[in-house]
């Protein structure tokens, strides 16, 4: 499995909870394997 396959599985599984924090969800942008760096973008959420 490769880091993106990974990240964007961690991101279903924490998408319940951030609908409950931000009411709203996330999208993975990019994954940046070799410098490990991963980019979300929180959509129509608001922090509460």
């Amino acid at each position: 499995m490769t880091l993106r396959e990974k990240v964007a599985q961690a991101v279903v599984e924490l998408e319940p909870r951030l609908e409950d924090l931000v009411e709203g969800h996330a999208e993975l942008m990019e994954v940046d394997e070799e410098k490990r760096i991963v980019t979300l973008k929180l959509i129509g959420g608001r922090l509460h």
